[in-house]
């Protein structure tokens, strides 16, 4: 079970932190070109916020500085289960 505190205040939770946020971005980079694609597969999915994903992608490439460690931690406690869930059915799909 992940701990917010252990998280944020550990070096090894900032280590696993630092990870996350690289993860994110990659999502987020990811979401932004099937997004520019003509053929998007993702508009199905509208419970999914995808304009947020690389909203944040955009944050952690251009703004470091300002991620907020509480909403990374919220995202990867609240939202990723539900990302992962779409992923999972966009693959069976293809």
């Amino acid at each position: 079970m992940l701990n917010r505190q252990i998280f944020l205040t550990t070096p090894k939770g900032v280590f696993v932190f630092d990870a996350c946020v690289l993860r994110l971005q990659v999502i987020g980079e990811n979401v932004k070109k099937i997004l520019d694609e003509s053929e998007n597969p993702l508009e199905k999915y509208h419970e999914i916020p995808w304009r947020a994903i690389v909203s944040l992608r955009n944050i952690i490439s251009h703004e470091y500085a300002n991620v907020d460690e509480e909403i990374v931690f919220q995202v990867i406690k609240e939202d990723l289960p539900k990302l992962k869930a779409v992923v999972d059915a966009l693959l069976c799909i293809n």
